[in-house]
């Protein structure tokens, strides 16, 4: 009887052992970001940025590194106006990350900066044309295909404008930005 009672215990303190176990290894990068995403979510914007920024910084090798680089250069960008430093999150997010799943959309979040505030028609096409190079795939390829046509409108090359609007129309017909390229394509004809 004595040693069915010992049976138990050790029974239940294997899973005791194990919860303590896992406890230990939490993960301090994925900590870090979740607390900086509720600092985030409250509007707490000086905390956030000093969380995400930490991740890239304290913990590069994590999984959470390149999505904490995509914020920080959000919170640069839209919540503070500073386009240098946001340009430098998205930058260090591109070189570093490659293949992360963040980069094709810290490469959109480039050409729109270089686009719509720093008016470098030029740069914001060169970036675009990478990220269809690079991520034939990217979910949001609608929207980079018509800021493209947008960006070659800005530079006055007509031709690619109107070959890009197309390809888009024909590529992703249901899209919102085939809606909004149709616009655009009316307002060019009108024009003429």
């Amino acid at each position: 009887m004595a040693c069915r009672g010992a049976g138990r215990r050790r029974s239940l303190l294997l899973p005791c052992a194990l919860l303590l176990l896992a406890a230990a290894c939490a993960d301090p990068a994925r900590e870090r970001y979740e607390k900086a995403e509720v600092d985030l979510q409250y509007r707490r914007m000086e905390e956030a940025l000093a969380g995400y920024r930490s991740i890239a910084r304290e913990f590069p090798q994590s999984r959470y590194a390149p999505a904490a680089l995509l914020r920080q250069g959000d919170l640069h960008g839209a919540y503070y106006r500073n386009f240098p430093a946001a340009l430098e999150a998205y930058d260090s997010l591109v070189f570093n990350y490659p293949r992360a799943a963040e980069a094709p959309r810290a490469q959109l979040r480039t050409a729109e900066i270089h686009l719509f505030q720093y008016l470098d028609a030029a740069s914001a096409a060169s970036d675009l044309e990478r990220l269809r190079k690079d991520f034939p795939g990217f979910e949001e390829m609608d929207e980079a295909l018509f800021l493209l046509a947008r960006a070659y409108g800005a530079a006055r090359d007509g031709k690619r404008q109107a070959v890009g609007l197309s390809e888009l129309m024909e590529r992703y017909p249901k899209s919102d930005a085939a809606a909004k390229a149709t616009e655009l394509s009316r307002k060019d004809y009108d024009k003429q």
